[in-house]
């Protein structure tokens, strides 16, 4: 490799570190290295110009996507906290259908099931005022400022543990449910990085 090609490979690695900001300082150093490593081994092992290699990893913005988009993935797969799953569901949401349909099932299961336990914790304190009212053809289920005369409340001061123990349910299947979509994304990712060459086997978003 030329001292101009390598003049060529330094700048845009700089711009690869500058785009990698807000990673910790070493996992940048250790992607701006192995980024070069790859550059270079494809420049200097194949008929392909250096020009070529660089294109077809594309630009340093879009290598840095890359990475933040695994870092996000990696430490939400391991994670049981609803707004980090949520934060990783919502990046991918913007990729297509498919994510949005996964931030959609997470959304609607967490209120869901945020919903259950709040009404059980009100049951405890207003009593009259929350439960499971049945009648005819009709259903009223949580929290009402006037109970109607028309249903009968069916659960009584089994109200709270059950719809509480239902609501810890769905949070759980919830964050299950998120983790085992987040996989999926994960598999998927690993298989249509967009660029004609391989990442290094180190990257985050890449792990197995």
């Amino acid at each position: 490799m030329s001292a101009l090609e390598d003049r060529e490979v330094q700048l845009y690695l700089e711009s690869l570190r500058n785009a990698l900001k807000g990673l910790p300082t070493d996992e940048r150093d250790e992607i701006v290295q192995e980024i070069g490593a790859h550059i270079r081994d494809r420049a200097e092992s194949s008929d392909t110009s250096l020009p070529e290699v660089l294109s077809a990893l594309g630009e340093p913005e879009e290598i840095a996507n890359q990475y933040r988009e695994g870092a996000i993935l990696d430490h939400a797969r391991a994670s049981i906290s609803p707004v980090r799953l949520l934060h990783a569901l919502w990046v991918f949401a913007r990729r297509g259908l498919w994510g949005v349909f996964a931030l959609l099932f997470a959304v609607f299961g967490y209120l869901a099931s945020a919903g259950l336990i709040i009404t059980a914790l009100v049951k405890l304190a207003f009593p009259a005022h929350v439960g499971l009212w049945l009648g005819a053809n009709r259903f009223l289920l949580g929290f009402t400022s006037s109970p109607p005369p028309y249903a009968t409340e069916k659960l009584g001061v089994w109200y709270a543990p059950i719809v509480g123990a239902a609501g810890f349910l769905l949070l759980s299947l919830t964050i299950l449910g998120s983790r085992v979509l987040l996989s999926h994304v994960h598999q998927w990712r690993s298989g249509n990085f967009k660029s004609e060459y391989p990442m290094p086997a180190s990257s985050r978003g890449n792990k197995q």
